[in-house]
């Protein structure tokens, strides 16, 4: 009877250990299939800037440090936003930044920070270099270059020194609360609607 019960309890074990490894493969196998997108970051997404750890904590793998294969100019705003304007491609500079890979639902996520379906920004396909590779990885980029920064100088790197110095986030926040309600209703006063606001608002002098 002993001899029984240390075989039904190996039997037992055996069954557990198949259970697990069964769950381990389906996992993997789950990772396998999952939709991945290569996305190229220059800005407040970052490695140690304020908004890295909200959207690419989870989702995301960070891939390397590389740079645009072709000029953009890449500008900031009194928000101390970098904005790369997609539209002036072969002006400015290579463009330093940070190579990850995103999931789809970390992908989404992105989109509606950024504003894609209402116009904010727009998601382009652009050639990256990392180290000896080339790689195609999707960025996002202010669609059309305002006249009101065209003469704002341009950097090949926003670093994590400009970034202390010149990125206020209540003010970057207050901006995009304004461009989502434009054109609505106030809640206290549904007769009278939001101040319509753009991108370009934050190219605007103080004068």
């Amino acid at each position: 009877a002993s001899a029984r019960g240390k075989v039904l309890k190996g039997l037992g074990l055996a069954a557990s250990l198949t259970c697990c490894l069964r769950g381990f493969l389906k996992l993997q196998e789950l990772q396998a299939r999952k939709r991945w997108t290569l996305l190229f970051i220059y800005g407040t997404l970052k490695r140690g800037m304020h908004w890295n750890a909200k959207f690419l904590s989870l989702g995301a793998e960070f891939l390397g440090v590389g740079k645009t294969w072709e000029s953009f100019p890449l500008v900031v705003g009194r928000c101390g936003v970098p904005y790369l304007c997609y539209d002036q491609k072969g002006l400015g500079h290579q463009v330093n930044g940070e190579l990850w890979r995103v999931d789809a639902d970390t992908l989404e996520g992105l989109d509606q920070y950024e504003g894609i379906t209402k116009g904010h920004y727009s998601r382009h396909a652009i050639r990256v270099e990392l180290g000896c590779q080339h790689l195609l990885a999707q960025v996002y980029a202010m669609q059309d270059y305002p006249l009101s920064c065209r003469s704002l100088p341009c950097l090949e790197d926003y670093t994590l020194e400009v970034h202390h110095e010149r990125y206020r986030a209540v003010a970057h926040i207050l901006l995009k609360q304004q461009l989502y309600l434009q054109g609505r209703f106030l809640y206290s006063c549904r007769n009278v609607r939001h101040d319509a606001r753009c991108i370009e608002d934050d190219f605007a002098s103080d004068e």
